[in-house]
């Protein structure tokens, strides 16, 4: 029964009836509350009846509410009305792409537009094991301002057994009555889901389905935007699904401007062996992306002759010539093979292992630089430089590297070089007396880069900004030879040299005037740069040449290893990248192609939980995220503000701990991070140069609170801390909110010194320093910074407070277990500090705190908040050494 225009259901006001379906009828409605349009879809009342019907369509809200992207259509809420149950989703004005289609085919350009944003939304669900199923025009969204919102996930699947065999209705066009595998009653092979002519042939044929359905209704849906003709349309759901099993598509319709690189896209998206088939949509939008930067398909060599173009003779005119010439060289080649040896030539062969690193710390990230001549391998483990010789099973600590960071090697693999906080020094990798090269004008950040050219030069980049920088690797001042405009330019990262003096590739930051890449891959030479490659909105790293190829690092979802096909000769990017290697990270290649690598720090799927004092489980809150980290209470506890990613892009989600509710934090700065809470409404946040402070329930515009980045703020908004690293360490240093706009010194010393957190009260200060030989927690008083008590005795990281500040927890390592412990801290008459407590081990309780904070306590201090890992990320104690790479990716 349609429900009339002024109904209300619950707070929303109805007012037109949008469209009706199978699965339910929807409205456009009003929300007085936050005054916006929403879409309503409501379960029709002859369905409500059927338990079925009625698990299908929470199973629909609760999969909507995984798929959080710019690409979907969002889901506010799943709620029930005078005994009707509904979704409230994103209202998406505009009009849908079968409307569009009416018109004809869409331009080449525009098709390859929306083709790239539908496939960046089924990437977004595919990453989360969700399939659509019905993928089509009428559920594909184009906005006014070319926006492409994909709608109605009703039908979509997890990539499990969910997805199961099924039995074909032939009499309709559209079957959408029925879901497989939400209960036993529903498991039976038996219905066809999906609208006829967009379905894959497995499902024409009632088979389970896969990822690999929807990289089939994606390629139908691109092939009709270029043609504007549907491509297995029918007269009855039977003809069109005997067109999809049998009859081959009519490439000869494409319009003549279609790239070549389109055309193979739509055939391999198009095969009807689902194993032949695209097997991951990600790439038909990296695809997507390189050819609307290049429409002719000319860095590829794949453009087609401009017309009235000089014929050349025909081939068969010189045939003739042609076979004498080859019939003379076969005989004399036969006579002069017979009399020499041929052993049979040995081709390099393919081998991978791995090499264990004992000792890291849980915040410590591994980053191996294997040798130019191949044999050796140099890390940083605490704090030292570590060698490992392929034909060796122990590394060798080098004397003289403490405090070494960005190790680099020279040419020749016969020495080594790092950095110390304030100066490069190189050494013999076999042991000896280290040689200074020069004091940096600023120290090198852990994404910064040093390169040791082969005429004995060394470039570095600090990536805190300023330009790239060269000194005589025998010693010298160093000076600036690429000073980017800072309207375009934020800062370089990282340095890895081109082989024959051809060049540096690094990663360049643009600046908020640059554009919206993110990163960019470029090419360092003779004080200039060009781009090489660009992968809009994502995080790139640690390019390096290699046979032929650039590879780089490349975050989405996880780390990811990728190359691309480069020529030295015209130092361009020749072909499209390809995925070398998954969970992995900070790649480093030597002259005869052998790989090394670490493991990414994916955080895997976390779940937020309540635990005693002891570890024991007392409540879960809310749905699993990906990455789920940096968890900070209101202060009334009603909230949790946290971070998560979304498609490899990290946000901030408020969790609403009274209503059950969770939903991004409405900012849009590129991985904000938390600084803490102002009130019970209202948090603090960074973007990595400004702290912002923002309604967490109203869509007010952020204000800016400071132009640096706070890691800690006073309860009263009066105080606030950072870390900065002026001299050789990191030190911590704090504003006076309320009296100006300079970073005040608080502790400056050798020792690094970071994680601030400031007590509610404003007058103690929790650091952690290392001044003792290990990190340890230390307290202050604030802001005076007098008065240093050592609160822990074992290697320790990550303090944090209770709220009434009595209490100071931290986490300290014993033996590869990480252990919560905490210590009473009272100030009257005068600061005590009690011994330190084990309170329980978060390695058996399975909670994930190995990067970041990720801990916080109730304000009664009765319950700690955690994140439960629900699926483990990979272990990053280790290096994937690769033999002969490249190997593994030559066609047969």
């Amino acid at each position: 029964m349609t429900i009339s225009a002024g109904t209300h259901l619950g707070p929303y006001e109805i007012v037109e009836l949008l469209g009706a379906g199978g699965m339910g009828e929807v409205y456009r409605a009003k929300d007085p509350r936050l005054g916006r349009d929403v879409a309503i879809k409501v379960l029709p009342e002859s369905m409500a009846r059927d338990r079925e019907r009625v698990l299908r369509f929470e199973r629909e809200a609760k999969l909507l509410a995984s798929l959080n992207h710019s690409n979907i259509a969002q889901i506010f809420g799943f709620e029930e009305s005078n005994n009707q149950k509904f979704l409230v989703l994103e209202y998406v004005e505009g009009e849908t792409l079968a409307a569009r289609l009416k018109r004809g085919p869409l331009p080449v350009d525009e098709a390859l537009e929306l083709g790239r944003q539908v496939a960046k939304a089924l990437a977004a669900a595919h990453g989360k094991g969700v399939i659509h199923r019905d993928l089509k025009p009428g559920n594909v969204m184009i906005t006014s301002g070319g926006k492409v919102k994909v709608l109605d996930f009703g039908l979509a699947c997890a990539m499990t057994s969910d997805c199961a065999p099924t039995k074909t209705e032939p009499d309709s066009p559209t079957m959408t009555d029925l879901s497989p595998a939400i209960t036993a009653d529903f498991t039976r092979p038996g219905v066809v889901i999906g609208t006829a002519a967009y379905m894959s042939p497995e499902q024409a044929r009632g088979r389970q389905v896969d990822k690999r359905t929807d990289n089939w209704s994606f390629g139908v849906l691109l092939y009709e935007c270029l043609t504007g003709q549907s491509l297995f349309g029918g007269e009855t759901a039977t003809d069109t699904m005997g067109a999809i099993l049998h009859r081959e598509p009519d490439w000869s319709v494409l319009p003549p401007g279609t790239p070549p690189t389109v055309r193979l896209l739509l055939r391999r998206c198009l095969q009807k062996d689902r194993n032949r088939r695209l097997h991951d949509i990600a790439d038909a939008r990296v695809e997507l992306e390189e050819v609307i930067a290049d429409p002719t398909n000319s860095a590829l060599g794949l453009a087609v002759a401009a017309p009235g173009a000089r014929k050349e003779k025909p081939l068969a005119s010189f045939i003739p010539t042609i076979l004498a010439a080859v019939a003379i060289a076969l005989i004399a080649a036969f006579a002069t093979w017979q009399f020499i040896p041929h052993p049979t030539p040995q081709k390099p062969v393919l081998r991978k292992l791995e090499i264990q690193v004992p000792g890291l710390q849980p915040d410590e990230r591994l980053r191996p630089l294997i040798s130019p001549d191949g044999t050796r391998i140099v890390y940083v483990a605490k704090n030292r430089l570590w060698v490992r010789s392929l034909d060796d099973l122990e590394a060798i600590e080098l004397a003289g590297t403490d405090d070494a960071s960005s190790p680099f090697w020279s040419p020749d693999s016969s020495q080594v070089g790092f950095h110390d906080g304030s100066r490069l020094w190189r050494l013999p990798v076999t042991g000896g007396t280290r040689s200074l090269i020069c004091i940096t004008p600023q120290s090198i950040s852990e994404w910064g880069g040093v390169a040791w050219t082969a005429d004995n030069r060394i470039l570095f980049t600090t990536a805190l900004g300023g330009p790239f920088w060269e000194v005589p690797a025998g010693g010298g001042e160093p000076k600036a030879v690429l000073s980017p405009d800072p309207d375009l330019v934020r800062d370089f990262h990282f340095a890895s040299e081109l082989p024959d003096n051809a060049g540096t590739l690094s990663v360049m930051h643009k600046s908020k005037g640059g554009g919206d890449i993110a990163d960019t891959i470029v090419l360092v030479k003779n004080g200039s740069f060009e781009t090489l490659l660009e992968h809009p909105g994502e995080e790139l790293y640690a390019p390096v040449y290699a046979n032929g190829h650039i590879i780089y690092g490349r975050a989405q979802t996880t780390g990811m290893i990728w190359a691309a096909p480069f020529t030295l000769e015209s130092l361009e990017v020749t072909g499209p990248s390809f995925l070398v290697a998954e969970s992995a990270e900070l790649p480093s290649v030597s002259r005869d192609g052998t790989l090394v690598y670490s493991a990414s720090t994916y955080l895997g799927i976390g779940q937020l939980v309540w635990l005693d004092r002891t570890g024991a489980d007392i409540e879960v809150i809310g749905q699993p995220q990906e990455g789920l980290m940096w968890t900070v209470l209101s202060p009334d506890n009603t909230k949790v503000a946290a971070m998560a990613t979304e498609t490899g892009v990290y946000r901030i989600w408020i969790n609403d701990l009274v209503r059950g509710t969770r939903r991004p934090f409405a900012v849009e700065t590129e991985t904000p991070w938390i600084s803490g809470w102002i009130t019970n409404d209202r948090l603090a946040f960074t973007d990595g140069n400004t702290t912002f402070t923002k309604s967490v329930t109203r869509s007010d515009p952020p204000v800016i609170l400071i132009e640096d980045n706070l890691y800690t703020i006073s309860d009263n908004c009066r105080y606030g801390a950072t870390e900065q690293r002026l001299g050789k360490s990191l030190d911590i240093y704090y504003y006076d909110l309320q009296q100006g706009n300079e970073p005040l010194p608080l502790l400056t010393s050798d020792a690094t010194e970071f994680d601030p957190m400031i007590r509610s009260a404003g007058d103690l200060m929790a650091y952690v320093s290392n001044e003792t030989g290990s990190n340890n927690i230390f307290l202050v008083e604030f802001p005076s910074g007098e008065g240093k008590r050592q609160v822990s005795i074992n290697e320790s990281v990550r303090p944090f407070w209770s709220r009434a500040g009595d209490e100071l927890f931290f986490m300290t390592v014993q033996e590869n277990d990480s252990v919560l412990m905490s210590v009473g801290v009272s100030t009257e008459p005068e600061l005590r500090v009690t011994e330190p407590r084990r309170l329980f081990s978060t390695t058996k309780a399975n909670l994930n705190v190995n990067v970041y904070r990720s801990l916080d306590v109730s304000a009664d201090g009765k319950r700690i908040l955690g994140v439960r890992n629900v699926t483990t990320g990979v272990d990053t104690r280790r290096i994937t050494v690769v033999e002969n790479w490249y190997r593994e990716f030559e066609k047969p």
